[in-house]
């Protein structure tokens, strides 16, 4: 039976199954077949960056909990789909499933495997009977106004990165190479003059190290934030100019939770226990300790600014679900339609500036070595 509702309703991946026996939930599975598949999807030469994975992965276990198939077995399948750390990052996740461990929690012990937002909805939406509704809302590859900001922001920083390393070897080159054969001109021809027209500025000799380490940083942090969902300001003030679109996500996880008719105390809990911002974590924590003290909801919650105070006094004036349900959904729309117009508004300044500050440095050097020729060939004169 299981064998026949998985070529039913996954062909593909039934077929894929047998490129990972040596696992021992595939062995053991009685919907797997010993023949192997020599074939594969997704090509080698292709990456498609963090995203388009973990969507797949959202949407596949989508399928996998809306027809109640085991797991473990293929979700090993699906890492065949997938090359290089994902993959390891998915045997992982299917070597802990068949030990036993929830879904959820297998997925949060895998870093990288899904991002920290994609987490906290799942968790939330696990604790109240809604995972497969979940799943779904977040899984669909639509191409959203946020996906063109942030791609718009990967190819600023793209730019400044390549633009650093090629500004880097350029420097390099003059310093070490050009300015010791005009220094050598102007000393045979006694040109003091036209020897202090160059660049005699102390650091400079360290500003292409700078830039390469400032390059590195940028790779790094990327590589961090893909592979295993870390920030380099994680923690720090820096994070704070992301709190406000962590805010309205609490709100809308607050909706779903009372559309879902469960109690909001037990959500502020888990969001305090598993939310990633330890500034936001202390927030929740705090509220959540104030519920239990007796302090209205609404009112701790506006008390840790977590929501403001007009909203908090117009969701005290209505007692049904439904209703507030409502007011926090909108809000929290209406809260990241507002952010997202401002990281847009900041993103579309950011190559630009990167553009007049890398100009800078390339005019600041220009001119310096059309002062030195200026000043050599008078004195040659």
């Amino acid at each position: 039976m299981a064998r026949k509702r998985l070529h039913e309703y996954l062909p593909t991946f039934s077929r894929l199954l047998g490129r990972y026996p040596r696992h021992p939930a595939i062995s053991s599975h009685p919907a797997i077949s010993s023949a192997d598949c020599d074939w594969r999807i997704r090509p080698w030469w292709l990456y498609q960056g963090p995203e388009v994975p973990r969507h797949a992965l959202l949407g596949f276990l989508a399928t996998i909990h809306t027809e109640r198939l085991e797991p473990a077995p293929l979700i090993a399948a699906f890492a065949q789909e997938h090359r290089g750390w994902y993959r390891r990052r998915l045997r992982k996740l299917a070597q802990r499933l068949h030990a036993g461990t929830p879904l959820v929690d297998a997925l949060e012990q895998t870093s990288g495997v899904l991002g920290h937002h994609e987490l906290l909805r799942l968790r939330i939406a696990a604790q109240n009977g809604t995972f497969a509704a979940a799943v779904k809302e977040i899984s669909p590859l639509k191409v959203t106004s946020a996906q063109t900001t942030r791609l718009r922001f990967g190819q600023a920083v793209g730019y400044l990165v390549i633009m650093l390393v090629v500004t880097s070897l350029i420097l390099t080159f003059l310093i070490f190479s050009v300015n010791p054969m005009l220094k050598e001109l102007a000393e045979e021809t006694e040109s003091p003059q036209a020897i202090g027209a160059l660049i005699q500025v102390p650091w400079f000799r360290y500003l292409p190290l700078i830039f390469a380490i400032l390059a590195g940083a940028i790779v790094f942090s990327i590589f961090l934030r893909n592979r295993f969902g870390w920030t380099l300001f994680r923690g720090t003030p820096l994070q704070c100019i992301t709190r406000h679109a962590r805010h309205a996500e609490i709100d809308h996880l607050l909706a779903k939770t009372l559309d879902a008719g469960r109690p909001l105390q037990g959500t502020i809990a888990s969001l305090a226990r598993y939310h990633d911002d330890p500034h936001i974590r202390r927030k929740l924590l705090l509220a959540r300790n104030e519920i239990e003290l007796g302090v209205p909801l609404w009112e701790s919650l506006q008390q840790t600014k977590l929501i403001p105070a007009n909203l908090a006094m117009t969701l005290s004036r209505t007692d049904s679900p439904a209703v507030q349900s409502w007011i926090l959904e909108q809000y929290s729309q209406r809260e990241s339609r507002s952010i997202e117009r401002r990281r847009r508004f900041a993103t579309s300044f950011l190559q630009p500036l990167f553009v007049v500050l890398i100009g800078a440095v390339v005019c600041w050097v220009v001119s310096s070595y059309f002062r030195f020729l200026t000043q050599f060939t008078q004195e040659a004169l």
